[in-house]
């Protein structure tokens, strides 16, 4: 697997946001060792592909070198769940040796995770309770203090999420291009929302879902949902660029 070039444009979807493990190389041109330690990396990145391999060009990301508290370089960061995770300094002859010694644990993780197929009447969930914080009165759209469809929505949004996660590639992502709901029944503070999406269309890319949500017995709302799946890393570049 190529080593990525990571930028702030693509830090959060390529380190934060994915499911791999990524190791992160901070280094400079000007910094002798870091071009030692360079075809290092580079090998350990082609011979596998459990855990993925990043650049980090501190000279021009002097704020994400910041953010993982780099000192001295070389460094390499292992991210793993969005977190630093290890940590190994310098450059030695038997640096690809230690390199592999603190990555075997998680590429063995990693191997481990296999993305599940989309099938329809796949489901997902998400719940909430009812709080001073996601009622009509709050979120502007109506004056008392009940459970608003602004929430109900996100909350369906968030469960459509859930039913896909396992089945998305480490790069990708998914957005929301259409809900059609009905808000039924109204819910106090204090009720236990619970929102299920349940996969009903695969066209490609293009998902649809039946959405219901549920104050305990009582179904407070339904309709459907459409979702997309995207590359996450193209889909920010367009914004950028726009």
């Amino acid at each position: 697997m190529p080593v990525i070039n990571i930028t702030n444009e693509n830090f959060e979807a390529e380190v934060i946001n994915n499911k791999k493990p990524i190791l992160l190389d901070f280094w400079a041109d000007w910094c002798g060792p870091c071009l030692k330690l360079a075809p290092v990396v580079e090998e350990i990145s082609n011979e596998q592909d459990a855990v993925r391999v990043g650049k980090v060009d501190v000279t021009k990301f002097p704020d994400l070198a910041a953010r993982f508290g780099v000192i001295t370089i070389p460094l390499l960061v292992l991210v793993n769940d969005g977190k630093a995770a290890k940590r190994s300094e310098g450059y030695n002859p038997d640096k690809k040796k230690n390199i592999l010694e603190m990555l075997t644990p998680y590429m063995q993780k990693s191997a481990a995770f296999e993305k599940k197929a989309l099938a329809m009447g796949d489901a997902g969930t998400a719940r909430v309770v009812v709080s001073d914080k996601n009622t009509a009165k709050t979120m502007g759209s109506g004056n008392l203090d009940v459970f608003a469809t602004p929430a109900m929505v996100a909350l369906m949004e968030k469960a459509a999420c859930d039913c896909i996660s396992a089945s998305l590639e480490p790069a990708q992502s998914s957005v929301g291009t259409m809900i059609n709901v009905s808000h039924l029944a109204a819910s106090p503070i204090g009720a236990n929302i619970i929102a299920l999406a349940t996969l009903q269309e695969i066209d490609g890319k293009k998902l649809v879902f039946s959405v219901t949500a549920n104050d305990g017995d009582t179904e407070i709302g339904n309709g459907t949902h459409t979702r997309f799946i995207i590359d996450t890393e193209r889909f920010i570049s367009k914004l950028v660029k726009g």
